[in-house]
């Protein structure tokens, strides 16, 4: 209950966490379809994607952006947005838990857990994973990664409940519908970022699991060319928003963002020394999560790393380290075990090829800042819940699982405690950062300030 109870002070803090100038740019950038239509205006007005023609393929994904962030009035409904989706990914990753087989362990505490019970500690469950060091501030911010987290697992829910019918025949109506929320979210996560051209793998395997059980093979061929078109237009939009060589400082600094993977190709030696560039500063994925005195930008008030700050940061990197060691020999072992007994795609394949995929899309990023340190631990921590979620939980002993559990509960709320102690006073005092505070925002003035300049 502890562990509940700080999680909702911590949603408190977070909440007043300054709205961050990103948020503000991504709603302008990828929101304001139904206004602009048939184009996209981004934020490099010196830019040949300045004013960008919308791929046919993005018209849809494009609109649901509207419908969620389109009418948004105030900029403090964009931290309650986030909150909202913060949410979701938790209950989603919960439910999965509660459903499968990791509910058994419940018996090892309570010898009969009602179904209710079986939830509640599914949720403190993920609740221990997602609430670490400054990860909150990240799962609240309305940038463009929040949105695509949830639909990365609700793909995995896809897959797995289509996978459990095996050989027998599915619903057409089931089937229908898994069709229609895979392409809404693979839409979705690549019209969001472009982090989600590096997903591109997984979403494949996603859709042949989909596509196979379609008995007409015409149908069958639609969806995965349907598939390849929403990638290539993807992957040739994404590139062109960022191409800019009417301004070559401009462009020189978009292109410091990320490897190009075709760098390869064109120039081998640039793009290994970049690559072992990026190797080097790997453990920025783990230390961003950590409380600092100094954070990127200063967005974060600068308060002293103390004694128990010190302990927290050592327990989080432990656990991270801990958690990415683990599947990355764990999941091919299970993998080798599936193809064994005949089974070539399998969660275990899907989750490593995701994996692999983050950890790629993690080494060709060259930023590394503290929401992409976020973006990749949640991805790390929905591949370990689904592992959990399946029966790979057998291969511990109910008391180790259960000592683990109490191990994650209690790292959690002490890490939860040292987060509010930290940022909770300079929150509530109006700290801004580089952005706007939440707590002395005026909503009316800025109401004023708008209608004054539209009659001007």
């Amino acid at each position: 209950m502890l562990l509940i109870a700080l999680f909702f002070v911590t949603l408190i803090t977070s909440y007043l966490f300054p709205i961050y100038p990103d948020e503000i740019t991504v709603r302008v950038w990828l929101s304001r379809i139904v206004y602009d239509f048939p184009y996209k205006i981004s934020i490099y007005p010196t830019c040949e994607g300045f004013l960008q023609k919308l791929p046919i393929s993005w018209f849809f994904p494009g609109f649901i952006e509207w419908v969620i962030h389109g009418n948004l009035g105030d900029i403090r409904q964009l931290r309650l947005l986030g909150i909202v989706l913060e949410l979701v990914l938790i209950s989603i990753l919960a439910y999965q838990l509660s459903i499968s087989q990791f509910s058994e362990f419940t018996d090892s505490i309570h010898k009969k857990a009602s179904p209710s019970l079986t939830t509640f500690q599914s949720v403190a469950f993920v609740i221990s994973l997602l609430s670490i060091g400054v990860l909150p501030i990240f799962l609240v911010t309305n940038r463009q990664e929040q949105l695509v987290l949830p639909l990365v697992a609700i793909l995995l829910i896809i897959f797995v409940n289509l996978d459990q019918y095996a050989e027998r025949l599915i619903p057409k109506k089931k089937l229908l519908l898994s069709s229609l929320v895979y392409f809404t979210s693979v839409s979705l996560i690549l019209y969001s970022h472009p982090k989600g051209i590096f997903l591109s793998p997984f979403f494949i395997l996603i859709g042949l699991q989909i596509f196979r059980q379609f008995k007409n093979k015409w149908l069958m061929a639609l969806g995965l060319v349907a598939l390849v078109v929403l990638l290539i237009q993807s992957y040739v939009a994404w590139k062109y928003t960022f191409q800019c060589t009417k301004n070559p400082e401009l462009n020189s600094l978009l292109k410091s963002f990320y490897i190009d993977p075709f760098e390869a190709v064109y120039d081998p030696s640039m793009f290994f020394h970049e690559l072992i560039r990026s190797m080097g500063n790997f453990g920025k994925y783990i230390t961003q999560l950590t409380f600092k005195y100094n954070t990127d930008v200063s967005y974060l008030p600068s308060v002293p790393v103390g004694v128990f700050a010190t302990i927290a940061n050592f327990l989080i990197m432990i656990n991270v380290s801990v958690m990415l060691i683990g599947t990355l020999v764990f999941l091919p072992f299970f993998c080798v075990k599936d193809i064994s007994k005949g089974r070539l795609i399998s969660i275990n394949l899907v989750l490593l090829v995701l994996l692999v995929c983050i950890l790629l899309g993690a080494l060709l990023s060259l930023t590394k800042n503290w929401y992409d340190a976020g973006y990749f631990y949640v991805m790390l921590v929905i591949v370990c819940v689904f592992i959990f979620a399946s029966d790979k939980h057998k291969l511990l002993k109910k008391s180790t699982v259960v000592v683990i559990l109490i191990y994650l509960s209690c790292t959690a709320i002490f890490s939860q405690i040292v987060f509010n102690y930290r940022y909770l006073p300079a929150f509530w005092g109006g700290f801004a950062g580089p952005g706007v505070s939440i707590k002395k925002y005026d909503y009316q003035s800025a109401l004023n300030d708008i209608s004054a300049s539209s009659k001007a």
